[in-house]
């Protein structure tokens, strides 16, 4: 390549850095289309950063949100239900606000999330594809709801709430590749 097609291709060159098996389910090669490994697709539709999608021009985001039932809190966990099983959370993860932003009839929490889907749908052509999942920005809660204890059972094993929900919803700073229980 020539400084001149280098320097001309700069933001094509710049675009392509950000392309990862976790939007492109093929590489460009040799003037064709060659499929990534199984295993590497995998590896990386579990990958919940989003730094690829939120800087590539032909994906759009769109804000979801979902309540779940808030049991509690201990010293370093939030306990919430998720279809009658008890799951926990980091305190670190989530947010308190002083206003009313959830309905305070039942504690809950707010899962809000980021759901990317392509503007062109020719893109797909080009191997591209539309995460089936939705990246966590953020999980909130009420404020009132802080002081709300749960009473932990020792003898249980509870389930980290991103496992449980993993089919749905990525967070971007959670290894998936260990155990879900704790």
């Amino acid at each position: 390549m020539t400084t001149w097609q280098y320097k001309s291709n700069q933001l094509y060159l710049k675009q392509m850095r950000l392309v990862t098996p976790q939007i492109r389910i093929v590489e460009p090669r040799y003037h064709r289309l060659v499929p990534y490994p199984d295993n590497l697709v995998d590896l990386y539709r579990i990958y919940g950063k989003t730094d690829s999608l939120d800087h590539l021009p032909f994906y759009k985001a769109t804000f979801t949100s979902e309540k779940f039932h808030l049991l509690g809190f201990d010293d370093k966990n939030a306990y919430i239900e998720v279809t009658g099983e008890v799951c926990i959370l980091p305190l670190r993860k989530i947010s308190f606000e002083d206003k009313n932003i959830v309905d305070l009839k039942e504690p809950s929490i707010i899962i809000i999330a980021n759901h990317y889907h392509l503007t062109d749908p020719s893109y797909e052509q080009l191997g591209f594809i539309n995460p089936n999942k939705q990246y966590v920005i953020n999980v909130k809660t009420a404020l009132e709801n802080k002081n709300l204890k749960y009473q932990v059972d020792s003898n249980k094993t509870y389930r980290r709430l991103e496992w449980r929900i993993v089919n749905e919803y990525l967070f971007n700073d959670f290894l998936y590749t260990r155990r879900g229980d704790v």
